[in-house]
């Protein structure tokens, strides 16, 4: 999640070819929702920006925040701070809890050696901090 919302050129370029890039992370679905998504914010002139995701504690994963849902489900809560700029200028800077919907995904191991993906958001992700 972190490398895919990590936009150092602007977002119009980098978020698709990053959503693109880690596709195997992804289960088929929520790599279709994030390219609509990528439209979405093309369309609103919101992803003409320079974007930053890391995790507020150093680390974008803690294994505390990992809850089991099944057998092959977990929901893993990332506490993050994003902040993004456009012109040089900070537009957004937010904390957020994104609940992320981890489950087993069948992939070839050269792709994903883990075999768990990406499957969307338990629930809409939460902002905990505003600072723009």
């Amino acid at each position: 999640m972190q490398e895919i919302n990590y936009w150092p050129e602007a977002g119009d370029v980098d978020y698709q070819k990053n959503i693109r890039h880690y596709w195997s992370y992804l289960t088929p679905s929520f790599k279709t929702e994030l390219l609509n998504e990528s439209e979405e914010l093309k369309a609103s002139g919101q992803i003409q920006r320079i974007r930053y995701l890391q995790g507020l504690s150093g680390a974008a994963f803690d294994s505390v925040n990992v809850k089991k849902i099944s057998s092959d489900t977990w929901e893993v809560d990332l506490k993050m701070r994003l902040t993004e700029y456009k012109n040089s200028q900070s537009v957004k800077d937010v904390e957020i809890i994104y609940p992320l919907k981890v489950t087993r995904i069948n992939v070839s191991p050269r792709n994903n050696p883990y075999g768990l993906a990406i499957a969307g958001f338990v629930s809409e992700p939460k902002r905990l901090n505003t600072y723009i």
